[in-house]
């Protein structure tokens, strides 16, 4: 019977006596290492792939940024349990203080607030961390005051997103609208009374007055809301675009979600 093509391949560089092999063990060595090159591809070489990461490195380990928007980038270096590098390691990036900065999925860390703030870098379970510190201009408190053309109503409460964006409201449901330049009536379609002003942002704008006006500006026009009270709502203010409450006469309280 023909041998098997694998033996018919390899079998040839195995034609010695074993008796004279076993008597020199440079030539046992010189065949063990040849059919090995060959069991393994020819070259013999066996790529070494890393296993999971045991120990990180962030860089830099601290450093410092000012101004809010200013940036910082990190890096990781990860090493396996046998010490070689990992080349290209997954990280999973996240702040512990994300009112101090943000850190996107590469590493970028962006300022929001002075204060200093633990940045994590996550591989294969494990982690490193960094320290990032923010620094923000002093900014003076105010030492003078303005005054600024008065309207023809009392004003009862003002808010603003920005020097270039301020609200105020008052009697007859008077809106009026600040642009750094100038102030501008806006038509709010209602006539009560309107004593207090907030928003998320200058499309998102609520204000509130007596027998439970509601009233939101979408940066382009006001519409009425119902309140489900006709009480008296003194003041407004919210946690975030989704979550507003306002308060009045009687204790009442309402408040508005999506």
């Amino acid at each position: 019977m023909p041998p098997h093509n694998h033996t018919a391949l390899v079998w040839p560089l195995f034609v010695c006596p074993l008796h004279r092999v076993a008597h020199s063990p440079i030539t046992l060595l010189i065949v063990l290492g040849l059919g090995l090159s060959l069991w393994l591809g020819c070259d013999g070489v066996v790529d070494v792939v890393p296993g999971p990461a045991v120990e990180l490195q962030v860089t830099p380990a601290g450093t410092s940024i000012s101004g809010v928007g200013a940036t910082a980038t990190f890096s990781v270096e990860a090493w396996d349990a046998d010490g070689t590098p990992l080349p290209s390691p997954t990280v999973t990036w996240s702040s512990l203080n994300p009112h101090v900065a943000t850190i996107d999925e590469g590493g970028t860390a962006t300022a929001l607030a002075s204060g200093q703030v633990t940045i994590v870098a996550e591989v294969d379970g494990r982690v490193g961390y960094a320290l990032l510190t923010v620094s923000t201009p002093e900014v003076g408190p105010v030492t003078s005051w303005t005054v600024m053309a008065p309207p023809a109503v009392p004003l009862w409460d003002v808010w603003s997103t920005s020097p270039s964006d301020v609200f105020a409201v008052g009697s007859d449901g008077f809106i009026l609208h600040y642009d750094g330049t100038e102030w501008s009536a806006m038509t709010s379609g209602a006539s009560p009374y309107l004593f207090a002003v907030w928003g998320s942002s200058s499309t998102d704008v609520y204000t509130v007055g007596i027998n439970g006006t509601i009233l939101h500006y979408d940066g382009t026009s006001c519409s009425s809301m119902t309140s489900g009270t006709t009480d008296l709502l003194w003041a407004v203010w919210g946690r975030s675009s989704s979550d507003v409450y306002a308060v009045g006469g009687y204790g009442i309280i309402v408040r508005g979600i999506r």
